[in-house]
């Protein structure tokens, strides 16, 4: 550990992560009815929006669209929230290893998002309504992976303009 500093980074990036596990563990929580309500106050919004014509569907047109949707908004929503989490992952293991950030950094945060996927639709098993399923750990695992991404490509955008900055600093001294 280099520094008071470096300690502080850790405990507060380990401290996101943890809010993140703690969000999807609750999300998960929800019984499926509770959910649903949950997902269609968003696909209404974006039926209204993709759709602006849907106020003059039938109702067959309309439970086939909001089927259809909803089933979207979901799927995306567990992307988002393990996005998030694999990015949060990320950030905590670039802070343990500042030395080599992306040398273990990524495969370890993957590795974590990952199994919490497994466990949070094992987690499902046990709610009221709703079901774990592979489809939905494939998707959750995706997502991990695409928040690993982005970070690293954050993380190298911004050691490449510290680099240049540092680089400007020398060339002007």
């Amino acid at each position: 550990m280099k520094n008071k500093k470096d300690l502080i980074w850790i405990i507060v990036t380990l401290a996101i992560v943890i809010a993140v596990m703690v969000m999807i563990f609750v999300f998960s929580s929800f019984r499926r009815d509770e959910s649903a309500s949950q997902s269609e106050m968003f696909t209404e919004v974006i039926v209204k929006l993709l759709y602006p014509q849907s106020s003059g569907w039938d109702e067959a047109k309309r439970e086939t669209v909001y089927a259809t949707t909803g089933s979207t908004v979901r799927k995306l929503a567990h992307f988002g929230e393990f996005m998030l989490l694999g990015a949060a992952l990320m950030l905590h293991f670039d802070a343990i290893n500042k030395a080599r950030p992306l040398r273990y950094g990524p495969a370890a945060a993957f590795t974590v998002g990952a199994t919490y996927a497994v466990s949070d639709e094992f987690h499902q098993l046990f709610v009221e309504g709703r079901g774990g399923t592979p489809t939905d750990v494939l998707i959750d695992t995706a997502g991990v992976a695409a928040g690993v991404c982005v970070l690293m490509l954050v993380l190298w955008l911004a050691a490449r303009s510290a680099e240049k900055r540092s680089k400007k600093d020398e060339d002007a001294d």
